[in-house]
Order: C-alpha cells, then sequence, then structure tokens
C-alpha cells in the first residue's frame, strides 16, 4: 500500500488528545446559548394551567318535559 498524507496528527486531534476544541468564526455557539437560555427563561415564568377554561360564548341547553 502507498503511503497516504493527511493533515491529522496524534498530537493534536481531538480524537487522540480527547479535547473538544469549538471552532466558531461567526458567534453561533453564543447565539444558540442565548436562545436556549431564553426559552428556559420564558418556561419558568408561564404559568401552568390545572383547569380547563370554559368556552364563555357557548350555551347551555337545559330540555324541559312538559309530560307528567
Amino acid at each position: 500500500m502507498q503511503e497516504i498524507a493527511i493533515e491529522i496528527c496524534s498530537n493534536c486531534h481531538p480524537v487522540y488528545t480527547g479535547v473538544k476544541k469549538i471552532v466558531d468564526a461567526a458567534g453561533r455557539v453564543e447565539k444558540f446559548q442565548e436562545r436556549i437560555q431564553k426559552a428556559k427563561e420564558l418556561r419558568q415564568r408561564k404559568p401552568t394551567r390545572k383547569t380547563k377554561r370554559k368556552n364563555p360564548t357557548r350555551k347551555k341547553i337545559v330540555i324541559v318535559s312538559k309530560d307528567k
């Protein structure tokens, strides 16, 4: 087999070193983390409903029979 030249070395590649490095050119990671934080804050502020709301436009129909 011929020799293959590659740009990955065992001294610096994350697979070999176990060190994760985030390359962020446009601040994408920070923007994503900010969106996640805002979503968590909104979930904490939003009250939870435990009961169903009744529809105010719905009318109750009562059937009265005249037979006795």
